[in-house]
């Protein structure tokens, strides 16, 4: 009970400090109580591997351990087969800022917000400097861009369009349509003027003064 317990504090204390407001609960900054839950898990696992006497209970026990296992372990094999390269964002930061003018709009792509503002402070970028992007394009849903996701974005995108030059950085772009769809939409609606590319992250400069 006291491991248990132990386990258990982590999750509750930020359970707590979520509800009152003091800890977005959320995403990458949960992600320290992964070991937890781990432990958790493996503890619940050799519990009924080792405690039940009747044997179907047994094997519905390891049948439990078995489905537990096998998305994490799957998932490892597909990154093995095809792993995920980083995100290069602070070269791609740098060429901004070297080439940035005054009056230039800066479009952040959602998905790389997060890296983004890690870096923001040392770039010398405020809150309100920048355009975050709409919410993700594709969910990694497994399913194909949708008309709805698509029609979500370019509305995002069109709110840019009057400006002569817009900074689009993009990070995390992992999805061949996705990037695909944006390259084709900013084509119809401005012409590029420029391109700086790293690996997992990429800017495009575009003139988007001209009606369409």
């Amino acid at each position: 009970k006291e491991i248990l317990l132990l386990l258990l504090s982590p999750l509750f204390v930020t359970f707590l400090a979520s509800f009152l407001h003091q800890y977005p609960f959320r995403s990458r900054l949960v992600l320290f109580l992964t070991p937890f839950v781990i432990f958790l898990i493996a503890a619940g696992g050799g519990y009924i591997l080792r405690k039940p006497k009747f044997r179907p209970i047994k094997i519905i026990g390891i049948l439990l351990v078995i489905l537990l296992l096998y998305k994490p372990l799957s998932k490892a094999i597909d990154l093995i087969e095809d792993p995920i390269t980083y995100s290069e964002i602070k070269p791609v930061l740098n060429y901004i800022q070297k080439h940035q003018q005054p009056g230039d709009v800066l479009y952040v792509y959602q998905r790389g917000i997060y890296q983004f503002q890690y870096y923001a402070e040392k770039y010398g970028y405020q809150e309100g400097d920048y355009i975050i992007g709409v919410d993700d394009l594709d969910k990694y849903d497994g399913q194909e861009l949708s008309i709805a996701e698509m029609t979500r974005y370019e509305k995002d995108l069109d709110k840019l369009r009057g400006n002569k030059r817009v900074w689009l950085l993009f990070s995390h772009t992992h999805i061949p349509a996705e990037r695909r769809f944006l390259n084709y939409y900013l084509n119809e609606i401005g012409l590029r003027m420029d391109t700086f590319e790293k690996p997992g992250s990429y800017v495009y400069l575009y003139d988007m003064s001209y009606p369409n």
